[in-house]
Parts: C-alpha cells; sequence; structure tokens
C-alpha cells in the first residue's frame, strides 16, 4: 500500500519539474522527503539494495515492521520508538 501512495506522489512531484509551479503539494511532499533524510541520515536518491528512492526504502522496512533500522544507525537505539514511529508517519504521510 505505502508502495503505491509513494509512486503516486512520485508522479505528482514529478508534474512540478514540467511545469516549473510549486504547489501546497510539492511542498508538502519535499517537507516529507527531508523529514525522512533526517530520520534515516540518507540521501533522497541512492541506491537502497534495488531501491533508488528514499520513500521505497522506508515502505519496505516499515512493511517488514523494521523501524529499529529505519532511524539514524548513529543513534543506535538511544531514542523513543514512540517518536521515531511518529515522525516517520508525519513523514510518510506527507509523501503520500
Amino acid at each position: 500500500m505505502l508502495g503505491r501512495e509513494a509512486s503516486n506522489s512520485n508522479r505528482d512531484n514529478t508534474r512540478y519539474y514540467k511545469s516549473n509551479k510549486l504547489t501546497e503539494k510539492s511542498d508538502v511532499y519535499s517537507f516529507g522527503v527531508v523529514l525522512l533524510q533526517i530520520i534515516t541520515s540518507k540521501p533522497a536518491v541512492e541506491k537502497f539494495e534495488a531501491r533508488t528512492h528514499i520513500i521505497e526504502w522506508v515502505s519496505s522496512m516499515l512493511a517488514e515492521g523494521d523501524i529499529k533500522n529505519v532511524v539514524d544507525p548513529r543513534i543506535q537505539g538511544d531514542f523513543n520508538m514512540n517518536s521515531a514511529w511518529r515522525a516517520i508517519e508525519v513523514a510518510m504521510a506527507c509523501v503520500s
């Protein structure tokens, strides 16, 4: 489910590149991507085990219930799990 939503959002973001017009939707989407970058310490686009976009990578990790490996490894488990879930939920809602 998240994968489909992410691909729809990617399509919406691609519309910006074609039209060069920013909208509230593109701002919210961009905020979600930046928030995911902060949470994971990963770039927006990188080769993640055959996945190229951070949204797809996070979605697959969440589908496996693997939140600990989504959060920046430098934190090494020293974080509130509920806060991490909430931050990821907000980010994923922005890119959906």
